[in-house]
């Protein structure tokens, strides 16, 4: 039986151990597994705590925001529209500037 990418099945290794690839981990125990999403939060933290993401999320909100005052017909949805397509605006010319540094960009 073939495995990836044509090669056999038997020839496939599995991940060394002693890396600190979080992925590659082997959970048993329940403390484990806690202790493993701890290990992930702590290292994603630097991203959560970012102002980065938390003016996507209110871009993603205000986007939302706009979409159902526009169909209610008010005309605060041009507001919600407005702060939307000013955020990615001013960020494409902060990233263009080199004033913002973003591994996305």
């Amino acid at each position: 039986m073939p495995g990836i990418a044509g090669r056999p099945a038997n020839d496939l290794q599995a991940p060394d151990a002693s890396t600190n690839n979080i992925m590659n981990n082997e959970v048993k125990t329940f403390r484990e597994a806690i202790l493993l999403v701890l290990h992930t939060w702590r290292a994603a933290s630097a991203f959560f705590f970012s102002i980065e993401l938390w003016l996507m999320v209110g871009v993603a909100a205000a986007t939302v925001g706009g979409v159902w005052l526009a169909f209610m017909g008010d005309a605060w949805s041009l507001l919600a529209f407005g702060f939307s397509i000013g955020y990615v605006v001013a960020r494409t010319v902060l990233h263009v500037k080199r004033i913002l540094n973003w591994p996305f960009i």
